[in-house]
């Protein structure tokens, strides 16, 4: 009963039990109940009839298939005949007849799990027609729809917006000019007095609202917020504002002025560039009155805005941003490495230990290589060059994507284990397969290996090969929960290893790779096999061919999956039982006679 329970499938979509189905259920179990008294009174003389029990009581066993309501069926019908059997005040039944009746008992439940299990499956199988039926009118039903609208007229469809597209025209022409889109004195004040009246938090969420809507705020606000008393304000517009220079520039005024830079030339003296550009009021400059705040983080805050990088000369028209990094204080440079536009070749110079014109100290370039390595723009530079064709690159750009993800590695790999630049590199940077390769075969440190190994993808096969031939068991485990590919023989050579090393545990971690895992499986087991034939009169060579040749022969094949109900073991000693039962039945019933 408990194994019917657990076991059937049952077709939960049919409806609840209809009045006739009770009426069918309630005469079937009667009928049942009363053919298995009468054979069991009359001291197996109607034994004969138990044959009809088992015909009657498909009604029921058919109900139970149909509906999970029907369960309460075959529980009441075991309850009911145990009970029966437990009975012991009747004397009409004899002591050895009543010795049977647990046999008969457990024949009738087996026949009744068979049966109820081979009518659900029959059933589940109808229903699932019949989904398929309805599913299949629907997607009939949808595609004459479609025909319909696709037979349309086509000034029907001009004059409708049906298509997103024209959605999409239509909210791109019908735009609505925001409220401080046009400034004023009436705008200019409302916003300034409402900017008077509201605290620290207010302030901020107010510039956050005009900027979302892509409108720059008016000097006199933006005058106020980086002034403002509050440094979280001030330290808000370093770090978000869109734009802090209002000195409306005149460009190409005949007024050129010499400027020195901090870059030096190839014999050591200052470069020098001219500058084109008037300002007719350069006190409206807000981004000079930021670079003196009092407070040294919100100066700091300035050089993370991505939006001001053009300010800094950080993009490929400038110096790269290696002007301004050299003049700005060190919680600056901290600052510039956070920034979203930060250059590579400025990350570059960072990380390369022979360049010493920036004069830093180790432990302050140090944590600026930490800094830079996981910046979004030099970790998204290390994703795009696993790409094929880059997005938005052409063949140079491409190039040059891979060039700089292989210079951070390379640059990274060379930096003391001890510092964490290398595993910082290795583990949030990607590269080529190539690169991976090469920069694993140098290097010395169990933990970076394995930090390589970890940042590998499927794909790159030469560094999880060189990892699946690590002396690092740990490497190794990485290596073969990683890969993809393995021939056979590598496969039963890696088993080998790992069995003579002792490492179980690398065992396991193969055998559950999702590619890898069944040919393990059957490798593992056939040298299992073949280690417990081989007599311990082989000789150790014999022992060794025999072994291979069972392992690597065509004797080896996966176990074939069975559909439907799988085959149990207890079934043997059950069809043994009915087969007793009948002997002792013939045996019986012909000394009667």
């Amino acid at each position: 009963m408990l194994a019917i329970k657990s076991n059937a499938p049952v077709n939960d979509v049919a409806g609840s039990l209809e009045v006739r189905h009770w009426v069918l259920l309630t005469f079937s179990f009667v009928m049942s109940i009363g053919l298995f008294v009468l054979a069991v009174s009359t001291h197996g003389f109607f034994s004969g009839l138990l044959g009809f029990i088992c015909n009657i009581t498909t009604i029921p066993m058919w109900i139970y298939a149909q509906n999970r309501k029907g369960r309460i069926v075959l529980i009441a019908f075991c309850v009911v005949i145990g009970g029966y059997i437990l009975y012991k005040d009747g004397g009409h039944i004899d002591e050895p007849l009543r010795q049977l009746v647990p046999l008969m008992l457990m024949a009738l439940c087996y026949w009744a799990y068979w049966f109820t299990r081979e009518t659900a499956k029959f059933n589940h199988e109808l229903s699932l027609g019949d989904r398929i039926d309805e599913l299949c009118a629907k997607v009939d039903a949808v595609a004459e729809r479609l025909d319909e609208k696709q037979n349309l007229g086509a000034d029907a469809r001009d004059d409708e917006p049906t298509s997103q597209r024209d959605k999409l025209i239509r909210k791109e022409a019908f735009q609505i000019c925001p409220r401080y889109g046009v400034q004023d004195d009436y705008t200019v004040s409302e916003l300034t007095r409402s900017y008077d009246r509201m605290n620290s938090r207010e302030r901020i969420r107010l510039l956050r609202r005009i900027y979302a809507q892509q409108i720059l705020p008016p000097y006199e606000l933006a005058l106020r917020a980086v002034t403002d008393s509050d440094s979280e304000v001030r330290e808000w517009m370093a770090r978000n504002s869109l734009k802090l220079d209002y000195s409306e520039h005149i460009y190409g005024s005949p007024v050129q002025v010499e400027k020195e830079s901090t870059l030096l030339g190839p014999e050591g003296e200052p470069l020098t560039y001219t500058d084109t550009v008037t300002q007719l009021h350069p006190e409206k400059n807000l981004m000079e009155r930021l670079k003196r705040d009092s407070d040294p983080f919100v100066r700091a805050a300035l050089y993370e805005n991505h939006h001001l990088s053009y300010k800094l000369n950080m993009g490929v028209f400038g110096d790269y941003g290696i002007g301004a990094f050299y003049e700005c204080a060190p919680l600056e440079r901290l600052a510039m490495m956070r920034n979203k536009k930060l250059s590579l070749e400025l990350a570059k110079r960072i990380l390369d230990l022979q360049d010493t014109t920036s004069l830093l100290e180790m432990e302050e370039r140090s944590a600026l290589a930490k800094a830079c390595i996981v910046n979004p723009r030099v970790v998204e530079n290390g994703r795009r060059s696993r790409e094929m064709f880059p997005a938005g690159a052409d063949g140079w750009g491409g190039y040059t994507i891979r060039e700089d993800a292989k210079a951070i590695w390379e640059l990274a790999a060379k930096w003391p284990a001890k510092s964490h630049v290398p595993y910082m590199a290795f583990k949030y940077v990607q590269v080529e397969d190539d690169v991976k390769a090469s920069v694993f075969r140098n290097c010395k440190n169990d933990f970076l290996r394995q930090t390589i190994l970890e940042s590998c993808l499927p794909e790159d096969e030469k560094t999880l090969k060189l990892g699946r031939a690590d002396a690092d068991s740990t490497a190794r485990s990485i290596a073969y929960a990683r890969s993809r590919r393995m021939e056979r023989h590598e496969i039963e050579e890696a088993l080998r290893r790992e069995k003579d090393d002792e490492d179980e545990w690398v065992i396991d971690v193969l055998l559950k790779n999702p590619w890898l895992g069944e040919t393990a499986s059957e490798l593992s087991r056939a040298m299992e096999e073949a280690g417990s034939n081989r007599s311990d009169s082989t000789s150790p060579s014999e022992a060794e061919e025999t072994m291979s040749n069972e392992v690597s022969g065509p004797a080896i094949s996966s176990k074939p999956k069975k559909d439907g109900v799988r085959f149990r073991w207890w079934y043997i000693p059950l069809w043994i039982l009915f087969l007793i039962l009948d002997l002792i039945f013939i045996i019986w019933l012909t000394r009667k006679l």
